[in-house]
């Protein structure tokens, strides 16, 4: 629970006192507690010399301790009792914070306060903020594209920054406009392709059924010398499935795991076992990925979760397989409990 600003501002006079006697420890340990400065401490979060790296750990362990009124607080301290100036490091870390504890407009309006500033933002202030938007529940593509374009105008874009903005692009259903965003990566000289650039993009084909060219940037992918890792497998599972092409996804699921070595996850067979209970599969295709499962925990590689198995026995109960659903039910209770 966040402190009350009435307790923050009692708190606030004694802290100034001892800042001003040059008593950090005891400044610091008046605003967060006793017991959450013996955490800090434990943790190696922070060394007690006053520089904004001190504050701006101090800063992000209050927001990962969910204490947002606490965080603010300190910058305050930071700001006007501290007399030390908040660096983009500190911006960032208010901006990323406050996205992740779901207060959007607070992050909007620190990234509006920090324009008006000496402060010029860098690359990931607006990753973070794309990624924001990203997050959000009505994805604003065209301010994510507006907010990268702004970007561009003092600083040239990275692979991260292009990666995150892809990213937006799939979740805001825009496929087109990610390939035009590839592209526009292909032709820039200072741009290195990776895996996660591939792996959103095909991502992005799987919620479109569009298998056929998330096969191509797969293919495409390997050409270049960048090697698929598990995600990259699991996305194009996930294609074939939603494209009704089981038997594409087990020539897929073999390549993975035998000529890259990859073991599947628990979401890699989630994916192939939700393809065999809605694609026109049969029996075979059941028993084939339970004897798969069997052995492949017998290398101790891989240990199914409870929903891995609920699936399982619901593919059971749809080819009549009875007996196999009650076996894994069993096994299912005694690894999971």
């Amino acid at each position: 629970m966040n402190q009350s600003k009435t307790s923050l501002r009692k708190q606030h006079k004694r802290s100034v006192t001892c800042f001003q006697d040059n008593q950090l420890n005891q400044a610091i340990q008046t605003i967060i507690g006793v017991k959450m400065f013996n955490e800090v401490l434990n943790e190696g979060v922070i060394n007690l010399h006053p520089s904004d790296i001190f504050f701006n750990k101090l800063i992000d362990y209050a927001f990962r301790k969910q204490q947002v009124t606490m965080a603010e607080f300190l910058l305050t301290f930071m700001r006007d009792n501290a007399k030390i100036q908040p660096t983009i490091v500190t911006i960032n870390t208010m901006i990323d914070q406050y996205f992740k504890n779901n207060q959007k407009d607070k992050a909007w309006k620190t990234f509006e306060n920090l324009k008006l500033t000496s402060t010029k933002p860098d690359n990931f202030t607006y990753t973070t903020l794309i990624n924001g938007l990203k997050n959000s529940d009505n994805m604003d593509l065209r301010l994510a594209f507006q907010l990268f374009e702004e970007y561009k105008q003092f600083n040239q874009p990275d692979q991260i920054i292009y990666n995150c903005l892809l990213d937006a692009c799939i979740n805001a259903g825009d496929l087109n406009r990610g390939f035009q965003l590839l592209n526009e990566m292909k032709q820039s000289q200072s741009i290195q392709l990776d895996e996660i650039t591939y792996n959103t993009l095909i991502k992005g084909c799987g919620r479109k059924k569009r298998l056929n060219e998330a096969i191509s940037l797969f293919e495409e992918m390997k050409q270049i010398g960048i090697k698929p890792n598990r995600i990259s497998f699991n996305s194009l599972l996930d294609s074939c499935v939603k494209c009704n092409k089981m038997n594409v996804a087990w020539r897929y699921f073999e390549e993975m795991r035998k000529q890259y070595g990859i073991f599947p996850d628990n979401f890699t067979y989630s994916i192939l076992v939700n393809g065999i209970k809605t694609n026109h599969s049969n029996r075979d295709e059941l028993l084939r990925a339970i004897t798969l499962l069997e052995q492949i925990q017998e290398t101790g590689q891989f240990k199914p979760d409870e929903i891995l198995y609920n699936s399982l026995i619901d593919a059971c109960v749809k080819f009549n397989e009875i007996q196999k659903g009650m076996q894994l039910f069993k096994e299912m209770k005694n690894k999971i409990n």
